[in-house]
């Protein structure tokens, strides 16, 4: 019985009347937090920052009812200036309980003057790295624009530089974006010498100049000397005078 309880009171709350952030979302408080008055379901905008993690579900920011294409945050839940939020949607029945989020987080950030300078590309994928020939290195990767919240305007090389640490303040190499190009590479320009070890990673940016955040690193090793001679190697002249 405790447990029944427990589980009524997630979505009722008649001591508070209804008066708390998710039953004034929801429109508890308008029947003193008795029942849940939107019998169709509809939907909780939640949003956390500076961090995905720091989505706080306990609070409703917005919420919309069934059959919606958009749900729009409470004026009362401004944004600040010079900040990045992340949105989550998440859909409710007719009795008031809320089904796990169906589509990630989105990132949204205002400039230092408020104004909205929209979400991030996707990661770049499947990224790896040859050595090629006097020290340079050849990168390949994938873009799928499955999903994006923006499309990139280019992707963005970094190196560690021989470091072990990676630079994301030095772009090393640029490489632009064409839509519907799904497969990219970019060589290096540099002629390292032969064993040096870099680590390189691609970042898709926008014309927004809002990069994707990605920090999955690829790692080689320069190849700048041909092969030692073979140690058994004989020429011989054959026919001829």
């Amino acid at each position: 019985m405790t447990d029944l309880f427990d589980k009524w009171l997630d979505h009722y709350d008649p001591i508070h009347r209804g008066y708390t952030p998710r039953g004034i979302a929801n429109a508890v408080c308008a029947t003193n937090g008795w029942c849940f008055p939107r019998i169709g379901g509809g939907y909780n905008l939640y949003r956390g920052t500076p961090t995905i993690e720091d989505i706080d579900y306990s609070v409703p920011v917005g919420a919309a009812g069934p059959g919606v294409g958009q749900v729009a945050n409470f004026a009362w839940w401004s944004h600040a200036a010079d900040t990045e939020y992340f949105y989550v949607v998440r859909a409710s029945g007719g009795g008031g309980v809320e089904s796990a989020s169906s589509a990630p987080p989105v990132a949204v950030a205002f400039d230092a003057a408020g104004i909205f300078i929209g979400g991030r590309p996707n990661h770049p994928t499947d990224l790896c790295v040859s050595p090629t020939s006097c020290g340079r290195f050849v990168l390949r990767w994938s873009y799928s624009a499955l999903g994006e919240e923006v499309s990139p305007d280019e992707f963005r090389v970094y190196s560690d530089g021989g470091s072990g640490t990676m630079d994301y303040e030095t772009v090393v190499g640029q490489v632009a974006y064409h839509p519907g190009q799904t497969c990219f590479g970019y060589t290096t320009e540099e002629c390292l010498g032969h064993g040096s070890r870099r680590k390189w990673v691609v970042r898709a940016v926008s014309v927004n100049e809002r990069d994707d955040g990605n920090e999955s690193t690829v790692e080689a090793v320069a190849d700048a000397e041909g092969p030692d001679p073979h140690p058994s190697l004989l020429g011989e002249c054959v026919g001829g005078e």
